[in-house]
């Protein structure tokens, strides 16, 4: 069975999480387990562009992927927010 992540995995994820080549991703789990979840080609091109994007205008105060605009890690809300703005465009 595949399984995508849950919230507080994709606001766990490290830059170093992210294997690019491989295009595989770990995450954190319950009670700290490990998993690797793999994900399309795609990914990979709209990843590298956000990273680019983040890097360029955000002062990071983390290792985290996934930032707020001031460079903090992503919070349960702000996630909660986008998600319904955008399913609210579709």
């Amino acid at each position: 069975m595949e399984r995508g992540c849950v919230l507080s995995e994709l606001i766990g994820l490290k830059d170093l999480s992210i294997n690019l080549k491989d295009r595989t991703l770990k995450v954190l789990g319950k009670r700290n387990k490990e998993r690797v979840i793999p994900f399309t080609q795609s990914l990979v091109k709209l990843i590298e562009d956000y990273r680019k994007v983040r890097n360029k205008e955000i002062d990071r105060k983390n290792e985290n992927l996934l930032v707020t605009e001031t460079g903090q890690a992503l919070y349960p809300m702000l996630v909660n927010r986008i998600v319904k703005k955008i399913s609210q465009r579709l």
